[in-house]
């Protein structure tokens, strides 16, 4: 598992460190997917929290991605999904 830093946004604009959680496989595979989606899908131009807020949370970008990544298998076979 991976010990993950935790960080909070201050009222005030500063950024405090809340200790560090572990994140299991799962969660690991999920972000993934949600960085996987926003490196295709995100414009430049727009943050990351942005992003994935307008694009329906964290599951729905996963989700997304998981989809893509189907249809990608099915069009062109799993081996090439797999990359």
């Amino acid at each position: 598992m991976a010990n993950v830093p935790l960080f909070n946004r201050a009222h005030s604009g500063q950024t405090r460190h809340l200790g560090h959680a572990i994140a299991d496989a799962k969660t690991r595979s999920k972000w993934s997917r949600v960085l996987r989606y926003a490196r295709k899908a995100k414009p430049a131009d727009q943050r990351l929290t942005d992003f994935i807020k307008s694009q329906g949370g964290l599951n729905a970008c996963a989700r997304r991605d998981m989809i893509a990544k189907a249809k990608l298998a099915k069009a062109n076979g799993p081996e090439i999904a797999q990359r």
